[in-house]
């Protein structure tokens, strides 16, 4: 059996990213690390990255965040 050291990046859905966003930054004190309004917001997480995307708005073509191209999620 592989042990797993550590994960690079997750990510759930969430229709309200405002409350994910509460949740996450006042229950367990994530930092956030981006967000776009409606979109996603983005989370440090130790060393990796935790992504909240609202999937009525990623599932469709990719974007342009920040320079870099987000593939669809959803």
């Amino acid at each position: 059996m592989t042990n797993i050291s550590r994960v690079l990046e997750a990510c759930l859905y969430a229709a309200d990213l405002d409350a994910a966003e509460r949740f996450y930054v006042d229950v367990l004190g994530l930092e956030r690390y981006s967000a776009m309004p409606g979109r996603h917001v983005f989370f440090r997480c130790g060393a990796g990255m935790f992504l909240v995307f609202n999937p009525a708005r990623t599932s469709g073509e990719p974007s342009l965040v920040g320079g870099a191209l987000v593939p669809a999620h959803g």
